[in-house]
């Protein structure tokens, strides 16, 4: 992959996005600045034990043939009809049928097995010609956009085909690309509505609180902190989800047992005793909560509003998956 002199943006992505692509196991072939090995392009899959044979093509380079042979070849290469009824644009050269026809064939490639590398000499390589107007430039992202997201929701997406020949990470850093066109979306909404609520008069942000971390401790909650019992005695959202998720487990237990005794033969079985076991383990975990929701009565325990909350959340989420 040499550097090619384009546009600002093109050329922070092959400076460094593209090195980051290498790093990940391969950059993506981005249509221009690029150099193909023959194989890759005539849709073969890449073979450990495959080597070139350059004797081949130097030899046929050498073969001399008259100007009238070579004209006639010339002729039906560049006819409309010579792609017709065969595999380019399928399984050889570059992939039709999508606006994004450059990384579609580099992911078909890395698809059966080929890697890229990354090469930026301080000499470029290529020269390349970039839109000059606004215009041509929004044209060429949308076409961008439209065929990145194609590539996404069509079979050829990386995250479906690519998980058996290229990197975990490298399938993910194709995804922001691939997704560019869903990012419209948080776009729009940034540059639209904040606008449109100041012209309301609307606060559309929060006031800005902090959270400080209490450094500062009365006698009762350092007696307890030497004691090593858990303090609750702050109403707080958080301790809300904890109680909740212990009461959970607790009442889901209680059935559990319930049902074990109704009907022994039947849940008394290796998967069933494994998850009584890990209910149990999860009761005796949560046993400081259950005893600053119930047994406590200094000012550490559960406050009752959250322990009233609590009790209301855990017997709900019961009551919706039994029914």
């Amino acid at each position: 992959m040499l550097l090619t002199k384009f546009l600002p943006m093109v050329c922070l992505a092959i400076k460094v996005e593209l090195p980051g692509f290498d790093g990940n196991g391969g950059s993506s072939y981005v249509g221009s600045g690029c150099f193909h090995r023959r194989e890759t392009l005539c849709g073969q899959r890449y073979n450990k034990e495959h080597k070139a044979d350059w004797k081949k093509w130097i030899n046929k380079l050498e073969a001399r043939e008259s100007a009238s042979v070579l004209e006639e070849t010339c002729k039906v290469l560049a006819s409309c009809t010579y792609e017709e009824n065969t595999q380019w644009g399928k399984e050889m050269g570059l992939k039709y049928g999508c606006r994004l026809d450059d990384i579609f064939t580099g992911l078909a490639i890395q698809y059966r097995g080929w890697r890229s590398i990354y090469f930026n000499p301080k000499r470029n390589g290529f020269l390349g010609v970039a839109p000059t107007t606004l215009l041509e430039s929004l044209i060429q992202q949308k076409d961008w956009c439209e065929g990145g997201f194609q590539i996404f929701a069509s079979s050829y997406c990386p995250l479906v085909n690519g998980h058996k020949n290229i990197p975990l990470k490298l399938l993910l850093s194709y995804c922001p690309y691939m997704l560019w066109a869903v990012n419209c979306l948080p776009t729009l909404y940034y540059v639209t509505v904040p606008s449109i609520f100041l012209l309301k008069g609307i606060c559309l942000f929060p006031e800005l609180t902090f959270t400080i971390t209490t450094k500062v401790a009365d006698n009762d909650v350092s007696q307890r902190y030497e004691q090593e019992v858990m303090e609750f005695g702050t109403p707080s959202p958080m301790f809300t989800i904890l109680a909740t998720v212990a009461l959970l487990n607790a009442f889901c237990f209680a059935g559990g047992m319930k049902r074990v005794i109704v009907d022994v033969q039947t849940l008394v079985s290796e998967p069933f005793i494994l998850q009584i076991l890990l209910y149990g383990l999860l009761i005796l975990i949560n046993i400081p909560v259950y005893q600053g929701l119930f047994l406590r009565k200094d000012n550490g325990r559960m406050p009752i509003s959250v322990t009233y909350l609590s009790i209301m959340c855990a017997l709900s989420v019961c009551t919706i998956a039994l029914y």
